[in-house]
């Protein structure tokens, strides 16, 4: 497929949406070679009930730049699926959708009719309309009934670009009294060449005031790792850390708020699969807030009631992180933190049981692992499903001690999956969310029939779209083309396609930098998942 495209290419990027309603990401026919006993069965028809009278939605819209100055156009294309397999809504093909300014008023409103789950639309932005964080909310009728919106702010201001592209980021997510303080900068040139060895300034400030003026300069690749020390009395966490470059005669900067807390943390544990029990070790995940609702980075320890150190702690990504514990018989444990210095307070463990059910789940791509520790001997059922629908049901004899399951992947779909233990009485008794399958999705290659090209020169373009096996599939695509000048400077961390359809929906609280876990760039994304769903992981169904 050929596209011509009138725009200027020079310094621009291409970003392209695919809507994942392709058979790779469509639930199959599973057939399960060991039956399910009567609960399981009857459990798996309830779902597909509930799916039928109280269907769900999952709605997306794709915008073609982050961020807009007053008189421009918010171009968007919007993707209405059913929430179970992904494919175009089936029951809504109306879209409402609001443009909302930063005062909270509806300024805008549009009524889209989404034929096979696709619509567009735009919204227009005077001159004379207000800079601020404005939000777009979209909604189908099923949607409305059950409050589950899509929203989106949108950044509207005068800007400048910068003849830079700059990139600023601080290693920890929480800083102290006392701490050092890294952040890494990444320089480039609008032709995404790394200004190497390039000298440049950089003011640590403390509530208005200098703490620290130093130069510095990049190393061969452009990237540079600035450090300063907080002082031992801290008495404000108003920080900025301001970098500023002298460029073909004029000085471009950027900074950032230095993340400091003074010891206002909220520290939550989440047992994984739902419970301690007493004698059975598990996997504790945590997450760490500052007094803002932001991630904390921290380190800690758990103590036991003489003071001895039983676990120690530290957060892998965003104040999120696990370790391995065993609560004791007649012990009595608290956490503390230890990294920031100067939090003094204490923190306890969730209460544990003195009998019941462990569970762990790891993914080892072709399978999930499944360990229950136990302290009974007891016939049990265990159920996988991935967005209200059933994969994997079945009855399992669990003895005192470890019991090791798996569960196959094959037949599941891209995204997350609910492992549900039940007890021989019909109870849910641990409860676990997985992400599944995250090679199952298309993957598209743009092929042009030049590197380079003149202002206003006609650009010819080939898209190969194909899917994990690398057989060509057919796709429904979006596409903006935008200066990256723009990209780099809105420094846009929010969602994409794939995080919202395939993540944050089925999480019920707000995801902090969701691409990053969709990013084949970051190493750490695939464990750092994991840790998400241990900690914001909810309960979709009450059972």
């Amino acid at each position: 497929m050929k596209t011509s495209i009138k725009k200027r290419l020079r310094n621009t990027i291409i970003a392209v949406s695919t809507i994942l309603f392709l058979g790779s990401l469509m639930p199959g026919t599973f057939t399960e070679e060991i039956l399910s006993n009567e609960f399981l069965n009857n459990l798996k028809l309830k779902l597909k009930k509930l799916d039928i009278e109280n269907p769900e939605d999952r709605v997306y819209l794709q915008f073609d730049k982050p961020m807009y100055k007053p008189g421009e156009t918010i171009w968007l294309s919007a993707y209405v699926r059913n929430g179970s397999d992904l494919k175009p809504s089936i029951k809504s093909d109306i879209l409402h959708a609001e443009l909302i300014d930063p005062k909270g008023n509806v300024i805008q409103t549009k009524n889209l009719i989404a034929q096979k789950g696709k619509t567009n639309a735009e919204f227009e932005i005077t001159e004379n309309m207000m800079g601020g964080l404005y939000k777009v909310k979209a909604y189908t009728i099923w949607q409305k009934n059950s409050a589950t919106f899509f929203e989106k702010e949108i950044q509207v201001q005068k800007v400048v670009l910068p003849r830079l592209k700059m990139k600023l980021e601080f290693q920890r997510k929480a800083y102290g009294p006392g701490d050092d303080v890294i952040a890494k900068l990444d320089l480039n040139t609008l032709e995404n060449m790394p200004l190497s060895d390039y000298e440049f300034n950089y003011v640590a400030m403390l509530n208005g005031k200098n703490i620290l003026t130093k130069k510095f300069s990049t190393n061969e690749i452009g990237e540079a790792y600035v450090k300063f020390e907080l002082p031992e009395e801290l008495a404000t966490n108003d920080g900025l850390l301001n970098i500023m470059i002298d460029y073909e005669g004029k000085t471009e900067s950027i900074s950032r708020s230095i993340p400091i807390t003074l010891g206002n943390i909220d520290l939550s544990f989440y047992p994984e699969g739902g419970d301690l029990v007493e004698g059975l070790e598990t996997n504790v995940a945590f997450k760490a807030i500052d007094e803002f609702g932001k991630p904390a980075d921290i380190e800690g320890v758990v103590k036991d009631k003489s003071g001895r150190i039983v676990a120690e702690f530290t957060s892998f990504h965003n104040g999120m992180g696990a370790f391995e514990f065993e609560p004791k018989i007649g012990q009595e444990y608290q956490a503390l933190i230890t990294k920031p210095k100067g939090i003094a307070k204490s923190y306890t463990l969730p209460e544990r049981l003195s009998r019941g059910w462990v569970l762990n789940v790891t993914d080892n791509k072709d399978n999930l692992n499944v360990v229950i520790n136990s302290t009974e001997d007891e016939t049990m059922s265990l159920m996988c499903q991935v967005r209200g629908v059933a994969y994997f049901t079945r009855e399992v004899n669990v003895t005192r001690g470890e019991n090791e399951f798996k569960v196959p992947l094959d037949k599941f779909p891209i995204g997350v999956a609910q492992i549900t233990l039940f007890d021989s009485r019909e109870i849910e008794r641990a409860e676990r969310l997985v992400f599944v399958n995250k090679d199952k999705k298309m993957n598209i290659q743009i092929i042009t029939n030049k590197e380079k090209y003149l202002p206003r020169e006609k650009v010819q373009m080939t898209l190969k779209v194909t899917d994990e096996r690398g057989l060509p599939i057919p796709a429904n695509l979006s596409m903006s083309v935008v200066d990256d000048k723009l990209l780099s400077f809105a420094d846009d961390k929010t969602s994409n396609i794939l995080t919202s359809l395939l993540l944050e929906q089925d999480l019920a609280g707000k995801v902090e930098e969701p691409k990053f876990y969709f990013d084949p760039k970051e190493e750490k994304a695939t464990e750092a998942l994991n840790y998400l769903l241990m900690t914001d992981g909810w309960r979709r169904y009450k059972w």
